[in-house]
């Protein structure tokens, strides 16, 4: 009996992004409105890409050269939050503190989750249950050498009747790998039986491929990590807005902004942002025996900012923060 090993042959990244931009006019009408709780993201639209990234390997380093979606509202952003890009780390998610000069008051290490690695270490995407569960049939200890990307799809299910229906597919995966079933619940399945359906124990590949809307696929399907992208982007008020919105002068409504949300959100001390993009990264895959998806998790919660005594950036948990220097289009 051949077998084909049950996590996908390459390690790919699938990304799909929606972008939202913060509406000052409906927030100033909100407040003149006296509503206090307004937070008026609007969504502006979405870009989606199978392969931005193969084994490590960046082939998408901007939004806008996505395969799917509406690329020309991304404006030249580059790819943030997933892995380090234009010199911008993987994540942003630190706090700061600052006298003279700006020090890390709390901090992670960024994780480039483009690499394989990252994948296989606990709380790096995924925790230790989760990994349990995506790899339910290779042991912790042999993932290192065996696991090789996501879990592919193929033909399975419970491997038992219900009345007197089938409810499993034509194959199994048993300690990593992914074989033709010669028997169902119980019931030996005969080589001319599996030979008259054109399936066989020799040839996993194509004979554990699932049926999609009645037409069978022509091979077992390698599957990416999936994730999935929140982007919120807030611009500066411009001078005159800041005066006319809240009697500031142009020097203190661009100091106020950039200390913070620039500064005290990333880092930025250089006065210059004209906008900050936070960013909320989720991921999610299915199983290895395709029963369960596990996901959407996002593994920067609970991060620096959680327990910072400043409930403004407390909000910010779990998102990437990037000051940006420049307006959309510049």
């Amino acid at each position: 009996m051949s077998s084909l090993t049950s996590p996908s042959s390459n390690y790919i990244l699938s990304v799909k992004t929606n972008r939202y931009t913060f509406d000052w006019q409906t927030f100033i009408a909100d407040l003149q409105a006296g509503i206090t709780d307004s937070n008026p993201y609007i969504f502006q639209g979405y870009v989606e890409d199978d392969e931005v990234t193969t084994n490590g390997i960046v082939n998408k380093t901007h939004y806008s050269q996505f395969t799917h979606g509406d690329k020309n509202i991304f404006g030249d952003d580059p790819v943030l939050g997933i892995f380090p890009n234009a010199g911008r780390p993987a994540q942003s998610i630190n706090t700061y503190t600052y006298t003279d000069t700006g020090t890390v008051a709390s901090s992670v290490t960024p994780v480039d989750r483009s690499q394989l690695s990252t994948l296989l270490t606990p709380n790096q995407i995924f925790t230790n249950s989760q990994l349990d569960i995506i790899f339910s049939t290779i042991p912790a200890d042999q993932r290192v050498t065996k696991v090789t990307g996501v879990p592919r799809i193929y033909s399975t299910g419970p491997d038992e009747f219900k009345g007197d229906q089938y409810q499993g597919g034509w194959c199994k995966v048993k300690n990593g790998e992914i074989i033709v079933r010669t028997s169902r619940a119980g019931q030996p399945l005969s080589n001319t039986f599996l030979n008259i359906q054109n399936r066989s124990v020799a040839t996993p590949e194509t004979s554990c491929a699932r049926e999609v809307d009645g037409i069978r696929l022509s091979r077992v399907e390698d599957r990416p990590l999936r994730i999935f992208q929140g982007i919120y982007e807030y611009i500066f008020p411009t001078p005159t807005q800041c005066w006319e919105w809240f009697n500031m002068d142009s020097r203190d409504g661009n100091t106020f902004y950039n200390n913070r949300y620039a500064r005290d959100l990333a880092g930025d001390t250089s006065g210059q942002a004209k906008r900050i993009l936070s960013i909320e990264t989720l991921y999610g895959a299915f199983d290895d025996q395709y029963s369960q998806w596990v996901g959407w998790t996002n593994p920067d919660v609970n991060g620096p900012r959680k327990s910072s005594s400043d409930d403004f950036i407390q909000t910010y948990d779990g998102k990437s923060v990037y000051s940006m220097h420049n307006l959309l289009g510049e």
